[in-house]
């Protein structure tokens, strides 16, 4: 067991690697921003899955330089574990290597797996897995309610930030660690480790929603499980874990775009009354129904099929329950169930977003991720659609601003003006966020993100009920 010194030096390690892990955007070009797959209609590029590699790559460099470091001062403690180390703890734990459990030995298994990826060069399909589970888990936190705010990311990570300064000055190494954060980060493309961090909080919200996701697992797992503690508890919830985790996986819909990409599955089928019981009041949510007619001759079965799949995803981003969808001679939407009435006209428009006028235009095919913000200002709650920009759409706004400066630049939804915002300065950061509040209410302009984080119709459908 560590004590002092050393147990608050490992405690500082394991915040450094947890902001290190959770800063992992690149700004450097690696390979074409070609996509390598859709996650329920969010993309991952080509150059996602390299910024991931490149990343672990300069962790890992700037973990061992941390170490030496460490060791020169003669407080060396190894920031990641190693085999003997997992060995060592579960043989004291009451562990028998030599004879475990069809389950111990899962977790052990999967235990040896995390540290090798941990602690080596990404291939591209590792990285790819990574990046989809990531991208299916968070979907998931925000489907649970269990998403946090950009601010609550902010103070979490200002939180942890402290703490780890707090730590290496109290070890005199503040300088000396900032100085290799600051080479780190220029190795990713930064030109300071501020930057860095900067870039990395979206990444950091999306880490800390998955993190109340598995939480609220724990906490649901362990009500049901009250009479398994300690290390069992901790093999039955990785092992559950595993296998809802991969649930979920095969629940997503996954378009993968590139050739020698695959997802790759370990755990078992996911028992659904492994969890305590967690299904809402039924008065908590309201039930649902509305029909669509579809516009115009060149409606084939394949048209409508794929704009009822694509109303299923904007409906799922929301976190509705329970659908059933029928096609005939209309969409039908049946069983639906929300926390809220359902802007049923903005979840059947064709989803089409233009910035600008004449020739230089932005549109969806420029989305790079949408996402919808909530924050407290003053105690005001205030809500956003934030938009990321590919490299081209971001070329392009930083041109539409510096052309349009002290003027309105508007913005259509479906050929129709949505805002005409006065740009005051050029946007050459490659994102912008729309202020609906004045505008429309909570559920239109969360729905108004799932439809922009989707494709858009083929087909146009009128709602018509």
């Amino acid at each position: 067991m560590l004590e002092g010194k050393n147990f608050r030096l490992v405690l500082i390690i394991c915040i450094f690697t947890l902001m290190l892990t959770a800063c992992s955007s690149s700004t450097r070009e690696t390979e074409s921003n070609a996509v390598a797959a859709f996650v329920n209609g969010q993309e991952i590029t080509m150059n996602d899955i390299q910024q991931k590699i490149a990343a672990q790559d300069v962790n890992l460099e700037m973990q061992k330089q941390v170490e030496k470091l460490l060791e020169d001062e003669r407080m060396r403690v190894p920031i990641e574990q190693s085999q003997n180390d997992i060995d060592d703890y579960l043989s004291h734990s009451g562990f028998d290597l030599s004879d475990m459990t069809k389950d111990e030995e899962r977790f052990y298994n999967r235990t040896k797996r995390e540290l090798k990826r941990n602690n080596s060069k990404l291939t591209k399909n590792e990285a790819f897995n990574l990046l989809v589970r990531e991208e299916v888990l968070y979907q998931e936190a925000r489907r649970q309610g269990l998403a946090i705010s950009l601010k609550e990311a902010r103070d979490k990570y200002q939180q942890l930030e402290e703490r780890q300064l707090v730590g290496w000055e109290n070890m005199d190494l503040r300088k000396e660690i900032e100085a290799i954060e600051d080479e780190s980060a220029k190795e990713l493309g930064y030109n300071s480790r501020e930057e860095r961090m900067q870039n990395g909080l979206l990444d950091f919200q999306k880490r800390a929603s998955r993190h109340s996701l598995s939480q609220w697992f724990q906490e649901q797992l362990g009500k049901k499980h009250p009479e398994v503690q300690n290390l069992q508890f901790r093999i039955l919830a990785g092992n559950a874990w595993e296998d809802y985790t991969e649930y979920l996986l095969r629940q997503a819909d996954i378009e993968i775009k590139q050739n020698g990409l695959n997802v790759l599955y370990y755990g078992e089928e996911w028992q659904q009354d492994t969890l305590a019981s967690t299904e809402q009041k039924s008065d908590s949510l309201i039930k649902q129904s509305a029909s669509f007619t579809i516009k115009g001759s060149n409606a084939t079965k394949e048209l409508v099929t794929e704009t009822s799949d694509i109303m299923q995803q904007r409906l799922k981003e929301l976190g509705v329950k329970d659908m059933v969808i029928t096609i005939g001679s209309d969409i039908r939407v049946e069983q639906a169930y929300w926390k809220q009435e359902i802007p049923w006209k903005t979840i059947s428009s064709r989803g089409m977003l233009e910035i600008g006028d004449g020739d230089l235009k932005i549109n969806n095919s420029q989305l790079k991720s949408v996402e919808v913000i909530v924050e407290r200002p003053g105690n005001v709650k205030q809500i956003s659609i934030l938009l990321k920009l590919t490299e081209e759409g971001s070329k392009i706004l930083a041109q539409l601003t510096e052309e349009n400066l002290k003027q309105e630049l508007p913005i259509y939804f479906d050929s129709q003006v949505l805002l005409a915002p006065k740009v005051d300065e050029p946007i050459t950061s490659g994102s912008f966020k729309l202020y609906l509040g004045k505008l429309k209410k909570e559920a239109e302009i969360e729905a108004l993100a799932s439809v922009l984080a989707t494709k858009t119709l083929p087909i146009a459908v009128n709602y018509s009920s």
